[in-house]
């Protein structure tokens, strides 16, 4: 795992005075001294300016200040003051951190040569992928730099003494160009677009040398990180006290995001006394270790179990490309996702130069399957931005290039042409006799009643509803199922979602069920599938629905000759698997479209809703405020009690139309409870 952030002037001494200075020196100095070991220098940059071995603080203070380590001469024009680096911790899998503690010297020694190779590794892939820096007015033009200035600091344990193998990489902001040699600060852009793959390139490494040094064998790999294989759960857990206390905090005040666990993180961590020599934490552990079962000699069970052999490239080929793992979940990718999907395939791990090396074969391999994108339809494909871990955007470097696989742009195109070829099926339309009584019975917009006229009376295979939330879309579904009914026309509803395809058959009428139910009831040609000849088949919030199963349903309900009705709005909601199939049809087919927000009478709140669907919540959160529409509390216990009440308030008198939503279900149980008790209490259960 990788975790990037900048750092704060003056922050040089936090890792200097954590370096012990052990009496006897060397390797056994360190490990009878309470402290961490002296930092090293990492970096082309580092070496451009003499700096190799060990850290010292007068040379960490220097860089951090953009000024030269030998000379004190300030090196950048505009010296980084504010941000004078960036701190990259990588920490080894918690199996891994175990290993090293409860082995013996010899087995330790070769966990933190590993974990050694392993950040130096990652490390050259920044230096490689993120090494760059920004001049001209504003900014504009991006220039590659000839390396990093790192010094990288190991630390043992968490801050509640378990063990945790770890190393701060201090990236100074500061690095030389390579066309005209001026030292510059860094894009720190690309630093944390390529955060997530080096760390995942750093667990692959560190796979990769303890298989080769020890023989370990490996867990699945999920999200890029894996556990050795034997090393028992529960002993992770006793060995985790300092998650814990963040999890605790995290549980005590409801919240469960990424932002969330970082102020957790700050807010349970304990100041740093004299730290135990590894001696003395060894005891310890060992005598931990014990209680919860372990035996002397725990760690040869673990050894020897496997060998690391060479990745065959053409079988990762195969999975990523030909059978589409790399677009399984993304209609595009650069060669970032490709590493990272190359790592994940290999329990075993892998060299990164060579990783490197396979992920640019990959994508060179064959050029009738990898399509190189261009600037529009990348973004049109995926947002390319960094999400920090307090929560907040920054635009990720659009130079990189996207990728796609031919096989989802020719599923992609097939439908977009089979679909715009079906105007004319002249399906499922009725004459005005039949659709002027429903339209006169009820209350529509006259854009529901284009929509509902429309839908009815083109005769077209394929047609598209683009409406934004509250315009009324499900109403106006209604009105044009009623109007098909009463032609003895069939209607049918399908959703991604068991829950939105019930709301659709509660609120528009047409029975409904999911996609994958559907369509494994075509695919297998189970007899009471709903694609009967010349019926529609409506398809609710289709912008969420992947391109694939997209492209299947409209294959099928063609071969059957059912009009389909996507209905959908491309800025809510995205799809879970690689989409963009229906943003692509609203584009090319005529879109029948809803922009008058029933729902909302308040113009602010209209506004504030637009506002979220064009991706400024901000905005729209301020709105809410300043009408008095977030309420906060200073306890989960106390905003509990707050919304039961509020909801209480209203449900008395209007049951059916009052709501709670929650996040988890664990809140969704709770105030459920809570609910029941008033109702009881009421007499109203």
């Amino acid at each position: 795992m990788l975790n990037i952030g900048r750092m704060a002037p003056g922050r040089a001494d936090y890792y200097l005075t954590a370096v012990a200075r052990g009496d006897e020196g060397g390797v056994e100095g360190y490990y009878l001294a309470r402290g961490e070991e002296p930092g090293r220098w990492l970096g082309t940059g580092a070496e451009q300016l003499g700096l190799s071995g060990e850290v010292t603080g007068e040379q960490l203070r220097a860089v951090l200040d953009a000024r030269h380590p030998a000379t004190g001469d300030q090196l950048a024009r505009h010296p980084a003051r504010k941000v004078p680096g960036f701190d990259h911790t990588f920490r080894a899998p918690k199996s891994v951190s175990l290993l090293w503690a409860l082995g013996d010297r010899q087995v330790a020694g070769q966990v933190v040569a590993a974990h050694d190779a392993a950040v130096d590794a990652a490390i050259g892939h920044l230096q490689r992928a993120a090494g760059f820096t920004r001049r001209g007015a504003g900014g504009a033009e991006t220039v590659e730099v000839e390396g990093f200035v790192a010094a990288a600091f190991r630390h043992r344990t968490s801050r509640a003494d378990d063990p945790l193998l770890h190393t701060h990489v201090l990236v100074a902001n500061l690095a030389r160009t390579c066309d005209d040699g001026i030292w510059r600060t860094l894009d720190s852009r690309k630093l944390y677009a390529h955060a997530k793959t080096a760390g995942v390139l750093y667990q692959a490494q560190l796979r990769c040398e303890l298989t080769r040094r020890l023989g370990v064998a490996w867990q699945p790999v999920v999200n890029g990180h894996a556990d050795i294989d034997g090393v028992d759960r529960g002993l992770i857990e006793t060995f985790s006290r300092r998650r814990a206390q963040i999890v605790e905090h995290m549980a005590s005040r409801g919240e469960t995001s990424a932002a969330a666990a970082q102020t957790a993180t700050l807010a349970t961590r304990q100041a740093k006394g004299e730290r135990p020599s590894e001696a003395e934490l060894r005891r310890e552990w060992a005598h931990r270790a014990t209680r919860a079962g372990v035996r002397a000699g725990w760690q040869q069970h673990l050894l020897g179990r496997a060998a690391w052999q060479r990745p065959d490239l053409g079988a990762l080929y195969e999975t990523l490309v030909v059978e589409e793992g790399l677009t399984a979940t993304s209609s595009s990718f650069t060669r970032r996702e490709v590493l990272q999907q190359l790592a994940g395939q290999l329990p075993a791990g892998a060299p990164v130069t060579e990783l490197e090396e396979a992920a640019d074969a990959v994508i060179a391999h064959d050029p009738e399957q990898i399509v190189t994108l261009g600037a529009s339809r990348g973004q049109l494909t995926a947002v390319d931005v960094i999400r920090r871990t307090d929560g907040r955007i920054v635009p990720a470097a659009a130079e990189e290039p996207r990728y796609t696989t031919k096989g989802l742009l020719l599923t992609e195109q097939r439908a977009i042409n089979r679909s715009l070829d079906r105007h004319d099926d002249h399906l499922a339309a009725v004459d005005d006799h039949t659709l002027a009584p429903v339209l006169a019975r009820r209350t529509l917009t006259d854009e529901q009643v284009a929509m509902v006229r429309r839908l009815t009376t083109s005769g077209a295979g394929v047609e598209v509803v683009v409406g934004k939330a509250g315009t009324g879309k499900t109403y106006a579904l209604d009105a044009a199922r009623n109007v098909w009914e009463a032609s003895g026309i069939h209607v049918t509803g399908v959703a991604l979602a068991a829950r939105a395809a019930l709301e659709l058959e509660e609120s528009a009428g047409i029975r409904s069920t999911t996609l994958a139910r559907l369509l494994g009831q075509v695919d297998d040609h189970r007899t009471g599938s709903p694609l009967n000849p010349g019926s529609v088949l409506v398809v609710d919030e289709a912008g969420m629905i992947g391109t694939r199963q997209l492209a299947r349903l409209l294959d099928h309900a063609e071969q059957q000759r059912v009009k389909v009705v996507l209905v959908g709005d491309p800025k809510q909601l995205p799809e879970i698997d690689a989409g963009g199939l229906f943003r692509a049809l609203a584009t090319r087919l005529p879109a029948i479209e809803l922009t008058d927000n029933r729902r909302q009478q308040l113009q602010w709140e209209q506004a504030a809703l637009d506002e979220l669907r064009h991706g400024n919540p901000d905005t729209a959160l301020a709105a809410y405020t300043h009408h008095g529409r977030i309420h906060t509390a200073d306890t989960p216990q106390e905003l509990r009690d707050r919304l039961v009440h509020d909801w209480w308030t209203t449900a008395k008198d209007d049951l059916p139309g009052s709501l709670m939503i929650a996040l988890r279900r664990a809140d969704v149980d709770e105030l459920n409870h809570r609910a029941r008790t008033k109702m009881a209490t009421a007499g109203r259960l």
